[in-house]
């Protein structure tokens, strides 16, 4: 697996080191994810959206031949499915900042359904939600326990000073960007293996229609 990762980084700003992966045999993918906060950034163009630098991006990875995964924001803790902000502009602020992510990111079941044959939608907040769709700060240990599991057999998933955005549950993480540590990354965790459940139910019936064998994938990261 190659990945393109950097913090607060634009897509064009990560677009030579995609390219190089491509043109490695050594590192060419056959799958790209897309796990991203939307991210405007002027050396790109005035003009250039978030939308305008997937779509790009998208015609990369196709260009290579190569299946490409977009991953919607995953909704901040408290948030549900549901809530106005997270599906339709209208009935929020569109100069908060929280419908704008939200604009771009519902952008992508758009962009799969036009070219079905090479884009398909990932979840990563499977493991993030109750059975009602609301999005939580804490959720059961995995059986067994695990890093950061309290007596009360739950784990933190979201980040307590950031209004639950990101996954890593460390209060400083927000403002320094290092690695999250494990006792503080089960969110991390459950993101991850919501992303790998997709993926594997999407490969396999990829691999039966066209034979692909093996996945690597470039994904500019959160």
């Amino acid at each position: 697996m190659e990945t393109a990762t950097a913090n607060g980084a634009a897509i064009c700003a990560e677009m030579s080191q995609i390219r190089a992966q491509i043109e490695n045999p050594a590192t060419r993918p056959t799958v790209g994810v897309l796990f991203a906060v939307p991210y405007d950034d002027p050396p790109c163009g005035p003009k250039t959206s978030w939308t305008t630098q997937v779509r790009q991006l998208l015609t990369v990875w196709k260009q290579a031949g190569m299946k490409a995964f977009l991953v919607p924001a995953v909704p901040p803790a408290s948030s549900k499915i549901t809530d106005p902000i997270v599906q339709n502009d209208a009935t929020a602020d569109p100069k908060e900042e929280k419908a704008a992510f939200y604009r771009d990111m519902r952008q992508y079941p758009g962009l799969a359904a036009a070219d079905p044959g090479d884009v398909g939608i990932l979840d990563a907040g499977r493991y993030l939600r109750d059975s009602s769709g609301q999005y939580q700060w804490e959720m059961p240990c995995v059986e067994g326990g695990e890093a950061g599991c309290s007596a009360a057999q739950t784990v933190a998933v979201r980040n307590p000073v950031d209004g639950g955005l990101h996954f890593c549950a460390d209060p400083s993480y927000a403002f320094t960007g290092a690695l999250c540590g494990a006792k503080f990354a089960a969110g991390e965790r459950r993101a991850a293996s919501s992303l790998a459940f997709g993926l594997i139910v999407s490969l396999q019936t990829l691999t039966r229609a066209s034979g692909i064998a093996g996945l690597t994938s470039s994904s500019p990261a959160r």
